[in-house]
């Protein structure tokens, strides 16, 4: 331990020294699996030197273990800019991957690794299971190749190669061999996935020429017309049309829950049950209820406790039937804003998770909620947020994915605006998409008492 003298000749341990113990305390902690406590303790030492590398790192594992594996790549990525030697933290950089199934991520990581240290022993023995992992898709590339040699004419053999190519993160082969099953047959899915990928890599010019392309092949898809909107940000709607809502969850209803329950780390229908219970107090099961685009009723859950009667509303017709086991009284497919302002002095909660994402302006859709509910009513929902109010002057602004962000200020004089009192806003993270955390509002208010 560093120690120096005071005036007296007396040995004082140094603020580095100090701050190096309790990090060393909080990684025994770690280890001996008392997670919570060790959590504090990393958080209590990055409050008094936030970019200790050790505290990051080891931070960054624990989420990890928590389940919250992109908030652990920012850390241990954060440890190893502050650290380029940090060779335990770019091996469990790989470590992360690896369990997310980015085996190319992770091969990459664990090269860096034996780079700096070639003798490194659990960076050799992980780049060889990360190799393994890459092994099947390198072999199904052969294979897809050859089918294409035969028949080069069907369209067919050239998806199950894109597929292989996006497991290797090979994007630039993978764009190639859309174009060219594109070019054998136009197809809806096809197009979609194309779009969606060159809006990734940031080629938003090329996405909006594929969204263009796919209108001139069904020029009544308002799918493509609003992701060109969306790539462009010409003629954007203020919300996102009916018909494009019900195309794009439809399909979506088989998968939708295990793709954002298990690899999006979806937050959002927690935090608006966290909310409801800060302005509504606890459970009375007495609660005229509205769930405002319930998708598949991952809500419910927070929603029933409180509710003497829970109604679903949404436009997919397909999630609802994976909502409907989930307990609610009465499910409507239909248009929310249309729904709430058909629905005057009804509810005493109004509940919305990820569904105002798919409205820029709010105006209306808000005033229908503050009609739809009783004195002393409240509404909770979430949306993304868009920090840079000057970059958004209208209070919101559309993505090349097609949902909107909006500003707090926004939000805040949309709510008085309709006559909303007791308004608490909140930001955290709705889910991870794209290697990153989407950041949210979580918004309740009260209507007036009367």
């Amino acid at each position: 331990m560093r120690r120096r003298k005071d005036k007296g000749g007396k040995a004082k341990v140094t603020k580095e020294a100090r701050i190096r113990d309790r990090v060393l305390a909080a990684i025994a902690t770690h280890r001996s699996g008392r997670l919570d406590e060790a959590e504090k303790a990393y958080l209590e030492v990055l409050e008094d030197d936030p970019d200790n590398v050790d505290a990051l790192h080891y931070l960054g594992v624990l989420r990890h273990q928590q389940g919250r594996s992109y908030q652990a790549l920012e850390l241990v990525s954060r440890a190893i800019n502050l650290k380029p030697d940090a060779v335990d933290a770019i091996n469990n950089l790989g470590n992360i991957y690896l369990q997310l199934g980015a085996g190319v991520e992770a091969t990459v990581a664990y090269q860096h690794a034996l780079g700096l240290r070639p003798d490194h022993p659990d960076a050799l023995r992980n780049l060889g299971i990360a190799r393994r992992t890459l092994e099947p898709h390198v072999e199904s590339v052969k294979r897809y190749q050859r089918a294409i040699e035969l028949d080069p004419a069907n369209p067919e053999n050239y998806y199950p190669l894109a597929h292989a190519y996006k497991h290797l993160a090979r994007y630039e082969d993978m764009l190639a061999t859309l174009k060219k099953a594109l070019a054998g047959r136009s197809e809806a899915d096809t197009y979609s996935w194309l779009g969606h990928l060159l809006c990734a890599l940031g080629r938003h010019a090329d996405a909006a020429a594929n969204y263009e392309a796919w209108l001139r092949a069904e020029p009544d898809n308002p799918i493509p017309k609003h992701m060109l909107a969306a790539c462009t940000r010409k003629d954007v709607p203020a919300r996102a049309d009916d018909g494009f809502v019900a195309g794009l969850f439809d399909p979506f209803a088989e998968t939708f829950d295990q793709v954002l329950l298990g690899r999006l780390e979806y937050r959002a229908p927690a935090l608006v049950g966290a909310a409801l219970k800060r302005i509504a107090g606890e459970p009375c099961g007495e609660l005229e209820i509205v769930d405002a685009g319930c998708g598949t009723g991952l809500l419910a859950q927070y929603l029933r406790p409180y509710a003497r009667r829970l109604v679903g509303v949404d436009l997919s017709a397909k999630m609802q039937e994976k909502a409907r086991p989930r307990g609610y009284d009465e499910l409507v497919v239909a248009e929310i804003g249309s729904f709430l302002r058909s629905a005057v002095g009804t509810f005493d909660i109004i509940a919305s998770s990820d569904t105002l994402v798919y409205f820029g302006d709010l105006r209306e859709v808000i005033a229908a909620a503050r009609a739809a509910l009783r004195q002393a009513g409240a509404v909770v929902f979430t949306l993304e947020h868009f920090a840079d109010a000057d970059q958004a002057p209208a209070g919101y602004r559309i993505h090349p994915h097609g949902r909107y962000s909006h500003t707090e200020p926004y939000v805040r004089g949309m709510l008085a605006q309709a006559g909303f009192e007791r308004v608490e806003i909140e930001k955290a993270h709705l889910r991870r998409e794209g290697g990153r955390y989407v950041d949210g509002l979580v918004v309740a208010a009260r209507a007036p008492t009367r």
